[in-house]
C-alpha cells in the first residue's frame, strides 16, 4: 500500500470526477460548467489544485481499454483536439489557466503548441507559476523500500516559479515493474520524506537517494508497464499525466 502522507491536502481525482470531466469536455468548456468553476476556485490555491485539473482532464481523453471487468462503468471520453478546440472557443481566464497547464503536460507536441499560441494570443492575467510553467524543476528523487514488500515507492519533488512546492509519489511492484498507485501533495519532497520517516514503525524500511537519472528510468519503465489500470484508486491513474510531465522533467 503506498503512504499517503496524513494531515496534508491529497487531491482525490477518481473515476466519478473523471467522467464528469469528460463530460463537460464535450460541453464544449461552456462559460459556465462545473469544470470552469472549479477551474476559478483552484487559481487562487496551490497550483498543485489546478494541474490535478489538467492531469485529470487529460486522463480522461485516455478510452478505456478492452476487456474491463463487468463491475466497472466505461468511462465518457472525448478526444484530445476536440477538448482543446472546446477551450479554445471559449476565451476566458479559466480556458486560459486550462489551455497554459496542457501547453506544458500534453504529450502531443503539435497540441502543446496549439496551447501555448492561445494562451499567448489571450490577454488574461495568470499567476507567476503558471506563465513560468515550463520553468519547472524537478530536483529531487527518494526511494523508499522494505525488504519484504512487494513494490517499492518512488518520490520525486518539483519546484514551481516563485517558490511553489509539490511531491509526486508511485508505488512500483518490483514483479513486473507497473505502477500500482499514485498520488501528489502539495509540499516539499523534504517535508514529504521527513513525516514519513518520523511515522515509520518499521526499522527495516529505508529511505535512499536516488539520481535524477534512475529516477526517471524507473519511472518510465512503470509508466510503459501500466497501460491498463484495473484497479484505479481515488488518485491513480488520475494523476498518471501529471506523472508523466514531471518525469519528462527529470534530468
Amino acid at each position: 500500500m503506498l503512504w499517503h502522507p496524513a494531515g496534508v491536502s491529497v487531491r482525490s481525482m477518481n473515476d466519478a470526477r473523471r467522467r464528469r470531466t469528460a463530460k463537460d469536455a464535450q460541453e464544449g468548456a461552456a462559460e459556465e460548467t462545473p469544470l470552469v468553476d472549479e477551474v476559478r476556485q483552484a487559481l487562487p490555491d496551490h497550483p498543485l489544485e489546478l494541474l490535478g485539473i489538467g492531469s485529470v482532464i487529460i486522463e480522461a481523453t485516455r478510452p478505456d481499454p478492452l476487456g474491463l471487468p463487468p463491475s466497472r462503468e466505461p468511462n465518457e471520453t472525448v478526444d484530445l483536439d476536440s477538448l482543446v478546440a472546446g477551450f479554445i472557443g471559449v476565451p476566458n481566464a479559466e480556458t486560459t489557466a486550462l489551455l497554459a497547464v496542457l501547453a506544458e503536460m500534453l504529450e502531443d507536441a503539435d497540441l502543446r503548441a496549439r496551447c501555448r499560441q492561445e494562451v499567448d494570443a489571450r490577454s488574461h492575467t495568470l499567476p507567476r507559476w503558471l506563465t513560468e510553467l515550463s520553468d519547472v524543476e524537478v530536483y529531487r528523487a527518494v526511494r523508499m523500500t522494505h525488504p519484504q514488500g512487494d513494490h517499492d515507492e518512488v518520490l520525486i519533488g518539483a519546484r514551481l516559479a516563485g517558490g511553489h512546492q509539490l511531491t509526486c509519489a508511485v508505488a512500483i511492484a518490483r514483479d513486473g515493474g507497473a505502477i500500482k498507485d499514485g498520488f501528489a501533495v502539495a509540499d516539499s519532497i523534504s517535508n514529504v520524506v521527513r513525516t514519513a520517516a518520523e511515522r515509520n514503525t518499521d526499522p527495516e524500511t529505508g529511505f535512499a537517494v536516488m539520481a535524477l537519472t534512475d529516477a526517471r528510468s524507473a519511472l518510465e519503465h512503470g509508466l510503459k508497464n501500466s497501460g491498463v489500470v484495473l484497479e484505479p484508486t481515488d488518485s491513480w491513474p488520475a494523476c498518471r499525466p501529471l506523472l508523466q510531465w514531471l518525469t519528462r522533467c527529470l534530468h
